[in-house]
């Protein structure tokens, strides 16, 4: 992705300005005196080579739902993934998992499911165990698969947590503090109150 500046929007009024930093740095404002940003705030930048499909990452949409939207897709994927896992160790066979207890003997779904989750969670009862080199594996990779999903929710909800709420604000007004959020998420309400 390159950008260049859009010599269309550019007049010769604009150049005996003068030159504020904009925030952008002293890097941009060497490179051109012409203005990054026009009289109404839209950006003087004309974007060359963005894929479209770009705005279209999970981790995008992630950033952007709402926090209850959120919370259920992390519960959705937690409990979609111990299934999966439960299937696994289901195709590796009856004796794959055994109890014990004997504790959901005539239900090995729910044997394989529970154990999943005891691993997936590091929990760690030990009333059920793996038998046999692919069930130990299974483990394994789940272990892994647990490290990685783990990571993946902190980072996420790290850069949720970080978001600016309010939007940006104008720094000349020296009285207001520069982040504002009162927890709704909408700018506009939050203005508002």
């Amino acid at each position: 992705m390159t950008s260049t500046l859009n010599p269309e929007t550019t007049s010769s009024s604009d150049n005996r300005e003068e030159f504020k930093d904009l925030g952008f740095g002293t890097e941009v404002a060497r490179g051109t005196r012409r203005r990054l940003l026009n009289r109404d705030g839209s950006f003087n930048v004309v974007l060359e080579g963005l894929n479209p499909l770009s705005s279209l990452g999970l981790y995008q949409w992630l950033l952007t739902i709402s926090w209850p939207r959120f919370l259920g897709f992390i519960t959705g994927s937690y409990i979609a993934i111990n299934a999966v896992f439960a299937f696994a160790y289901l195709l590796c066979g009856p004796d794959a998992l055994q109890s014990t207890t004997g504790s959901f003997a005539n239900e090995p779904f729910y044997r394989a499911f529970f154990f999943s989750v005891d691993s997936f969670s590091t929990i760690g009862y030990g009333n059920i165990i793996p038998v046999g080199v692919v069930p130990n594996t299974l483990v394994t990779i789940e272990a892994l698969v647990n490290i990685v999903g783990v990571a993946f929710s902190t980072g996420l909800m790290f850069a949720r947590f970080s978001q600016d709420c309010t939007g940006v604000q104008n720094r000349e007004r020296k009285n207001e503090p520069a982040h504002r959020c009162s927890g709704t998420g909408n700018p506009d309400k939050d203005r508002a109150r």
